[in-house]
């Protein structure tokens, strides 16, 4: 005849098990709360710098703009060029090697017959390894161009929050012209964007923001 205790702890000994095993679950919840807290104070961090770049007029938010810029636009200083772009596709993401590439076009309209900014911009963060122009227009004086574009870009990517971590993929675009004759860029915000197909596995996107920044050094 079998016995219903055999193979059983005794009783004491079951309890130090249960007290035991109570003990290695508060430890990771509590070390788990931990990592937590760090997490989203990090992302609080991450969110304060981004906004600070966000509503900077400069490049860094820590440098202020030299005295008596930016120029009245009224002033006739600057030749305005209308600059707007849209991600068609994140082609590949590396956090480990802090560079991703992209796939995008950008678009640019200008009144001023002797400025090209389709054929002098460059990425201040990349560079540009196609570039093919895929569509043109003349409207009056107004002159449109619009390019499709794959670069490389790179990025120093905050890998701590994994996987609570999200990211900026920033695009920065700049008009090589001659200093004598500088332009003022002026974002078309309501046609840029990005593809809702555009997010990489594991990731979706997010908001999508196009601004015009007066690069400046310390």
């Amino acid at each position: 005849m079998n016995d219903p205790g055999a193979g059983r702890l005794p009783r004491r000994q079951r309890s130090f098990v249960a007290i035991w095993l109570l003990g290695v679950v508060a430890l990771y919840a509590f070390v788990g709360s931990v990592i937590l807290a760090e997490c989203r104070a990090d992302g609080a961090r991450a969110e304060a710098t981004l906004r600070a770049y966000v509503e900077s007029p400069t490049t860094d938010p820590n440098v202020a703009m030299p005295a008596g810029w930016p120029v009245d636009p009224s002033s006739g200083f600057q030749d305005p060029v209308w600059v707007g772009t849209h991600l068609n596709r994140i082609v590949e993401l590396s956090l480990q090697e802090s560079r991703w590439s992209a796939d995008f076009d950008v678009w640019f309209r200008w009144e001023a017959p002797d400025l090209d900014p389709g054929e002098t911009f460059k990425l201040v963060n990349g560079t540009i390894e196609e570039k093919d122009q895929v569509a043109e227009a003349l409207d009056g004086p107004v002159r449109y161009r619009r390019y499709r574009v794959r670069a490389e870009l790179s990025r120093p990517f905050e890998v701590a929050r994994v996987p609570l971590d999200d990211h900026v993929l920033p695009i920065r675009i700049e008009l090589e012209t001659n200093p004598l004759r500088p332009v003022r860029l002026v974002v078309d915000q309501e046609s840029s964007g990005i593809d809702p197909t555009a997010a990489v596995a594991g990731y979706r996107t997010g908001r999508t923001l196009t601004t015009v920044k007066w690069a400046v050094t310390k």
